[in-house]
């Protein structure tokens, strides 16, 4: 458990600090796998 707490810390500061523009990239690049993936089963 604590090497968990930091690692979540770490996450959640990355999160805030993550440019919009790369978020909304990486969301998008994700959302279409997800779907190709959800289709093609």
């Amino acid at each position: 458990m604590d090497l968990y707490l930091p690692f979540v810390k770490a996450c959640f500061t990355g999160e805030l600090i993550t440019p919009q523009l790369v978020k909304t990239l990486l969301m998008k690049r994700w959302g279409w796998h997800v779907i190709k993936v959800l289709y093609r089963t």
